[in-house]
């Protein structure tokens, strides 16, 4: 799925989908699912137990790892929690509100 639009309201990730727009809500990502952000996320995401994301757009709230693997190339506008998983940042990319 690609959203390239606006999108409002709380989103849950169950397949691979590329975020190219806004998401005004908080995200899931599920077991299994894969979340590439080139666009706005204007709220948390949570990402579950296998999941997957690259996040190379703007985050405007937390990013929360319980157990995916995440790689962070943008900007992260909140903290960032790693749980459980793994959680890769990029040198360039911005963590505004470290924890």
């Amino acid at each position: 799925m690609i959203i390239s639009d606006i999108f409002k309201g709380d989103l849950d990730i169950s397949s691979n989908t590329v975020i190219q727009g806004i998401v005004n809500g908080d995200v899931t990502v599920a077991e299994g699912a894969v979340l590439i952000v080139r666009g706005i996320v204007n709220g948390n995401i949570h990402f579950l137990k296998s999941s997957e994301g690259e996040l190379h757009g703007m985050i405007n709230g937390d990013v929360i790892n319980n157990g995916g693997d995440i790689k962070i190339f943008g900007t992260i506008d909140g903290k960032v929690l790693e749980n459980s998983g793994t959680t890769f940042v990029e040198n360039e990319a911005v963590i505004r509100k470290k924890i």
